[in-house]
């Protein structure tokens, strides 16, 4: 086996370690693209205010896909897909129902 300098020593550390350094920048950037952020939103889906309910889970499931997916309209967040300051992080909602649902006359909700 043939005694390697300090210069070649050098030379191929460098390269481990650069090599090395580049496989974990694209490891999180490949995890990075797959995170999802999970948002909890409450509103009345059943009960008197559904139609209201209905309306603003419209509202909020649109501008959730304009934030995930690229477009061309002129609004903030739509160019690229994801979140940017977070890495490209997407949304994803997870829907719980408030209902609401009225009660008896004469009586007062319960807290």
């Amino acid at each position: 086996m043939r005694m390697m300098n300090r210069r070649q020593f050098l030379k191929s550390a460098g390269a481990g370690l650069l090599a090395a350094g580049s496989l974990d920048r694209l490891a999180r950037l490949a995890s990075a693209q797959q995170e999802t952020i999970p948002i909890g939103v409450v509103y009345p889906l059943t009960g008197s205010l559904a139609r209201i309910g209905a309306s603003i889970k419209n509202a909020i499931e649109l501008a959730t896909d304009i934030v995930n997916t690229p477009s061309d309209l002129d609004l903030p967040l739509a160019r690229d897909a994801g979140l940017p300051r977070l890495r490209g992080a997407r949304l994803r909602l997870v829907w719980a129902d408030s209902k609401a649902i009225r009660p008896p006359a004469g009586r007062r909700p319960s807290a």
